[in-house]
């Protein structure tokens, strides 16, 4: 069992860490795209 946890947690760092990659861009975009006029 333990090995299991320790897989997850092993998974969730590496999630984590293209969460964070992705989250940077995104949090760019969301920023533009409130100057920008909203695309309706």
């Amino acid at each position: 069992m333990y090995s299991s946890e320790h897989d997850q947690h092993s998974g969730a760092l590496h999630d984590s860490e293209g969460v964070s990659d992705i989250h940077v861009p995104l949090h760019i975009v969301a920023r533009k795209g409130e100057r920008l006029p909203p695309f309706k």
